[in-house]
């Protein structure tokens, strides 16, 4: 399931040719950043332990049950490798230390969750968490407006941010 011999030599993953392109053709919804004073690796490593952290919760289980998502059940213990499902997502490309995208689907919505990782020249790197989604019809466009319009959606992702920002940086 992995991506081409060139793709694994470049050192990027993602799924192979015509498999799943989604991610790039959906509509950009929002995205968030912060500066991260910590090494790409480091900022990296925290993002994908925040990521997996909330997918992993039995709650998201039974939220992507409840929104038909395509993908409920997480596979591959929680690692986010090319192909393994988290709760309402599949892992579309992972590229340790600078870029991974999940993609998924339900009733309401296909979707995109982008992390990616921005070296600055101070040592530090800029952590950003890009949302990219289409709404179906009617239903998908009130499903944007109560999770979108809330400021939930905005709630979870700058959690995520905020969690890798503090787990990243050296405690003074």
């Amino acid at each position: 399931m992995g991506g081409s011999s060139e793709s694994r030599l470049a050192g990027q993953a993602s799924l192979q040719a015509g498999e799943d392109r989604r991610a790039d053709s959906l509509p950009f919804l929002d995205r968030f950043s912060v500066p991260v004073g910590a090494a790409p690796e480091a900022a990296w490593g925290v993002t994908q332990e925040a990521v997996t952290s909330i997918l992993t919760l039995r709650v998201a289980t039974v939220i992507a049950r409840l929104l038909g998502c395509v993908n409920t059940v997480p596979s591959g213990a929680g690692e986010l490798a090319v192909g393994n499902e988290l709760a309402g997502f599949r892992v579309h490309e992972a590229m340790p230390p600078r870029r991974l995208v999940l993609t998924g689907e339900h009733r309401l919505a296909s979707y995109a969750f982008l992390a990616l990782v921005a070296p600055r020249g101070d040592g530090g790197v800029q952590l950003a968490v890009e949302t990219r989604a289409r709404f179906k019809g009617r239903p998908g466009r009130c499903y944007r407006t109560v999770i979108v319009g809330s400021g939930l959606h905005e709630a979870v992702m700058r959690a995520v941010l905020w969690f890798a920002k503090r787990a990243a940086e050296p405690r003074v």
